[in-house]
């Protein structure tokens, strides 16, 4: 058993502070209105990246650099797997370290191993960064003919999440992540185990979710289960204008209402489908277009991924690619500010596929994300606010563009952006 090892209309207000206080001391919670998350009572815009090898390819040289770069660009959670898919189960870290003393046995989790996933979870507080935590790899609940490293069943997932639980618990920068990129039908006692163990275990009360496997989402088998805080997808690596603003849409409106976002969606250089020299690699355009159908439908945050990051391989040349920095832009414009989903505003001019025209808007402003659509008409005299103002925000650059914006006095109004590449229209009271 493990040893412990020790702007726009602001969401922000006293309601929103004591409903924070009234929990534990875990850094993130749901907005009372249930569709927001909340770090320390404020607000915030979940940005993850997906670093799933952490704990076993990096030394802690290696990891503070990794944090030190995704905190400079605005991330705020990074999703790691205590230990890898496949044969993670006995590969050693960086230190040479395995997960378990017995292989295969989730039981006899190796206190040195675990030392050092504790000593990663403290480093990121040290950066403002939260770790969200898968206790294991979907593939290690998945049995399967010729799977030989499924070793969580109903009968031992209580017993090693109490472990999980009460080893790293007491971090108050955590978040639980059940699953891992696979299908839980017909395991979905297995996952409840695992979360009702952790639970038993941790110390302070953190969030839950489940990460699933590619186009499906936690709500599919867990939506009513009180464990599940809030709702996570994968919309996954097999099309470039993949619709992921649908998916979010489709969970948005469930109810009982939770928070929802995108865990895994388009990788940044990670091959169309797998098929590179047919279909080409995911650019930051469209890790932009993903992230802004998603966050726009009503999503809560967003993920990001790089090939060659989430697996520390060849990964420091990949630290710094546009989409990273861009997704920061993306946090800074949205967070604090209280928008829903607003497609109705779109009069006319719709694009399809990678043209297609998102909307959000609230009391204190609206926000248009469009990539090629060469004009569209909104509603202007039904935004929830009198319009006074207009203008051009690049999120390639995060800064507004000189290019000027004038509202007529008519109830409907046609915007062309600047180009025909993606832009965002920011209207104002």
């Amino acid at each position: 058993m493990f040893r412990s090892i020790r702007r726009f209309g602001k969401l922000t207000c006293s309601s929103l502070l004591l409903a924070f206080s009234a929990q534990a001391s875990a850094e993130w919670s749901v907005a009372p209105d249930g569709r927001h998350l909340l770090r320390n009572g404020k607000a915030t815009f979940w940005l993850a990246d997906t670093g799933w090898e952490l704990f076993r390819r990096l030394d802690r040289a290696q990891t503070e650099k990794y944090f030190r770069a995704r905190a400079a660009q605005g991330f705020n959670v990074i999703l790691a797997s205590a230990f890898s898919e496949f044969s993670g189960r006995n590969e050693p870290n960086a230190f040479g370290q395995r997960p378990f003393r017995v292989e295969g046995d989730p039981l006899t989790y190796n206190e040195a191993y675990a030392a050092h996933v504790d000593w990663v979870i403290g480093k990121a507080n040290e950066f403002g960064l939260t770790v969200a935590l898968l206790p294991a790899w979907g593939d290690k609940v998945f049995e399967r003919p010729g799977n030989p490293n499924s070793i969580l069943n109903a009968t031992n997932a209580r017993a090693y999440g109490l472990q999980i639980g009460k080893s790293f618990g007491r971090h108050r920068n955590l978040v639980w992540v059940m699953g891992g990129d696979r299908n839980a039908s017909g395991y979905e006692t297995v996952w409840r185990e695992l979360a009702a163990g952790i639970k038993a275990g941790e110390s302070t009360r953190h969030l839950m979710t489940f990460h699933p496997n590619g186009r499906h989402s936690s709500s599919i088998w867990f939506q009513e289960d009180p464990w599940l805080d809030f709702n996570m997808l994968q919309s996954g690596h097999n099309l470039r204008d993949n619709p992921v603003h649908e998916m979010i849409r489709g969970d948005y409106t469930r109810k009982p209402v939770k928070p929802v976002l995108d865990g895994e969606p388009a990788y940044e250089t990670h091959p169309v489908d797998w098929k590179a020299e047919l279909k080409g690699t995911f650019t930051a355009l469209d890790v932009r277009k993903h992230a802004y159908w998603a966050t726009f439908a009503g999503a809560a945050g967003h993920t990001y991924g790089a090939q060659g990051v989430w697996g520390f391989d060849g990964w420091e040349a990949k630290l710094e690619l546009p989409g990273a920095t861009q997704l920061g832009y993306l946090r800074r414009l949205l967070e604090g500010r209280a928008l829903a989903p607003a497609q109705g505003l779109l009069a006319s001019g719709q694009g399809f596929g990678g043209e297609y025209v998102a909307i959000a808007a609230g009391p204190g402003g609206a926000l248009v994300y469009t990539a090629g659509a060469p004009a569209y008409t909104l509603r202007v005299g039904r935004m929830p606010f009198r319009a006074k103002q207009a203008a051009w925000w690049n999120p390639r650059t995060g800064a507004r563009d000189t290019t000027p914006v004038t509202l007529s006095t008519a109830p409907m109004q046609e915007f062309r952006p600047p180009s025909n590449e993606d832009w965002v229209l920011e209207v104002l009271p």
